[in-house]
């Protein structure tokens, strides 16, 4: 068995969740990952960071059996209950019967950063350009919101950070200053901060410097910090100390040289990969995921290097699960092999290899030809047509993001979207039709809203169902939808928690700010813990400085009585505000009693000050974040826009 750090660190990089007691790694799971527990229900593991303590145990153990919510709920938001048994209210509606269950909102929780950084850019393109979301017009003034100067960031939110990192002697804050470095990216030396031999760049002096701390967690960080600011002074300084890092390490600088972009490092790489199938270790493991990272761009350097051959070399091998699942990966980030991606979806493989393999061929959209035998694997036994629920699920969001690749004038994405309406949405599989939505949402059909619409109301529905389809009405900007989001959802209670909040999002998403008061006596009055997660984060996508400030504070003053995530998520609702007046209140965060709270507003800080609203990591592991199998590190990797 490979040490545990490398599956941790490939997993963490998935896509696309929140905050990481940073000595926390898993061991390797064998079987499907079920989504994270607070999503599930489940309380989440204790924390194992070192340094100080918070005291008093868990914050606030898990939701359930916890008085939070009453008791009125039949189940965690997203398990299907046996056929039959129904989800929605009353107990109606089909289910589908899972053996790995791995609902949307797992999808949603790992991907959702580049769908709200469209929602939040309003007034900054033509609202009726293509540019803008389809072209989807509508109520989207402009948000009052302050961008945060150069000035601010090199003088106020990096120094925040620095000074954090060296009062505190938790490595689990060290980490964190690493990753929200990472995501700031540069701070230029001043002219009497310019040291000869030193770098120009105080981003790249700090990670270096955090290169030297004993805790492997904090250097393995910093070294995804680097891969994160890129370029090529970082790729040199990787490439020469390359075999001065430890063997786990040396994983971890191979995922970084990918990450930035580091040509130069294509040899180095292809002579790092397994020269047989069984033999993978940690580092041969990191230098396929790094040559998926450099993308197709690379492509023809990487073949002149003999990479693509031992790439498929590996899924075409027997090599373990793990190791062709990153292959595939790989393979498909570069746009290669994509028959041979195909029979691994349709033959007896092992589940995992399935799924990834299905939601792989999501990336062929290079060409009609290509994209038009994908769409045909995904619909046929491997996929759609298959008995099994869950390949089902992947098969349909792959077809999602297939078409949302896809120009608007191709042929396959009208057969794809077609496929999707009528037999995802109009069929009466509860777990298919809350898929569908968010597929179409992501494709941008607007066309399916009359139909995804129906589902906000039907007596047949199920909880799952009614949150898909305000996200999805969300995600394709549907604001004439918006009274029948705020009727269905918000307010009325016969869904649970987790649909309203879904409710809630989905209506900021569509960017009506007339809905504004709405939204704020929602967050105002609902007391159930799903509900107020995504409470705040719906008020910063809306622009609203005051109220998503109010909401977080509030939450970070009563950590000891408020889950973890809920934290998190209002203080990930703060940084999504990019506002300047979210630097001052993030700073009072940094300095609480709790590590915890002070972690998430250091990387909080990073991503209010990061050059660019998503990170290009945001989905660097899709395809293989079902196996995740992490504790809570995925909160923080949520936040830095790792996943």
């Amino acid at each position: 068995m490979r040490t545990h750090s490398l599956s941790f660190g490939l997993a963490f990089l998935a896509t696309l969740m929140w905050l990481i007691p940073a000595s926390a790694f898993a061991e390797r799971i064998g079987k499907p990952y079920r989504g994270p527990a607070e999503l599930r229900g489940g309380g989440g593991g204790g924390d194992s960071s070192g340094g100080e303590e918070d005291g008093g145990g868990e914050e606030g153990g898990g939701e359930e059996g916890g008085g939070e919510e009453g008791g009125g709920e039949e189940g965690p938001p997203g398990v299907n209950p046996e056929p039959g048994a129904g989800n929605g209210p009353g107990g109606r509606g089909k289910t589908a019967k899972l053996d790995g269950i791995i609902v949307w909102q797992w999808w949603w929780e790992h991907n959702k950063d580049r769908f709200l950084a469209r929602a939040t850019e309003r007034g900054r393109i033509n609202m009726g350009s293509a540019e803008y979301w389809f072209g989807a017009g509508a109520k989207f003034p402009p948000r009052e919101i302050e961008p945060v100067s150069e000035t601010l960031r090199a003088q106020t939110i990096f120094t925040t950070i620095r000074a954090a990192a060296k009062k505190s002697s938790n490595s689990a804050v060290h980490a964190e200053a690493c990753i929200a470095y990472g995501r700031l990216g540069v701070v230029p030396a001043t002219d009497k901060q310019k040291k000869d031999g030193k770098s120009d760049n105080l981003v790249i002096r700090e990670l270096i410097k955090m290169l030297g701390k004993s805790d492997k967690d904090v250097r393995i960080s910093a070294i995804l910090g680097l891969g994160m600011v890129g370029g090529a002074e970082v790729g040199s300084f990787l490439m020469r100390n390359h075999k001065n890092f430890t063997g786990d390490e040396r994983a971890y600088v191979h995922i970084a040289l990918g990450l930035a972009g580091h040509r130069d490092a294509i040899e180095l790489l292809v002579e790092s990969l397994p020269p047989r199938p069984r033999n993978a270790g940690n580092d041969q493991i990191g230098a396929i995921v790094a040559l998926g990272l450099l993308g197709p761009g690379a492509i023809n350097d990487i073949e002149a290097k003999a990479g693509v051959k031992k790439l498929v070399k590996l899924v075409d091998g027997r090599a373990d699960n793990e190791t062709v699942m990153q292959a595939v990966t790989a393979l498909s980030r570069l746009q290669v092999a994509r028959e041979t991606i195909t029979k691994l979806a349709s033959k007896k493989s092992s589940k995992d290899i399935k799924w990834n393999a299905l939601l792989a061929l999501a990336n062929y959209t290079a060409n009609e030809k290509d994209a038009g035998k994908c769409h045909k694997t995904l619909m046929g036994k491997a996929g759609f047509k298959s008995g099994d629920g869950q390949n089902k699920s992947f098969a349909i969001l792959a077809l999602g993001e297939l078409a949302a690749g896809l120009p608007s004038t191709s042929k396959v994405r009208a057969k794809i979207l077609k496929d999707l309406q009528e037999k995802g949405l109009e069929t009466k599989n509860n777990y298919i039709r809350s898929s569908a939505c968010i597929a179409l949402g992501i494709a941008g059909d607007r066309t399916a809203i009359p139909s995804i619409e129906k589902l906000l109301s039907e007596t047949t529905g199920a909880d799952y169902v009614a949150g898909a389809a305000a996200i999805g009405l969300g995600l394709l900007k549907a604001t004439d939808q918006a009274d029948k989001v705020l009727e269905n959802l918000l307010l009325k209670k016969r869904w649970n928690d987790d649909a309203r909040g879904y409710g809630a999002l989905g209506m900021a998403m569509m960017g009506d700010t007339t809905r504004m008061d709405d939204l704020k006596k929602f967050a105002a009055s609902t007391r159930g813990p799903r509900a107020e997660r995504h409470a705040p984060l719906a008020l910063a996508v809306l622009g609203d400085k005051k109220h998503t400030k109010r909401i977080t504070t509030y939450f970070a003053k009563e950590w000891k009585n408020r889950d973890r995530y809920r934290v998190a998520q209002a203080v990930y609702g703060m940084a999504w505000l990019r506002d300047q007046s979210a630097v001052k209140e993030l700073i009072k965060l940094s300095k609480s009693s709790s590590p915890k709270v002070r972690g998430m507003a250091i990387i909080a800080l990073g991503y209010v000050g990061a050059r660019d609203r998503v990170s290009p990591l945001t989905r660097v592991f899709s395809n293989v974040s079902h196996r995740n199998g992490f504790g809570n590190w995925d909160i923080i990797r949520y936040i830095a826009g790792i996943l």
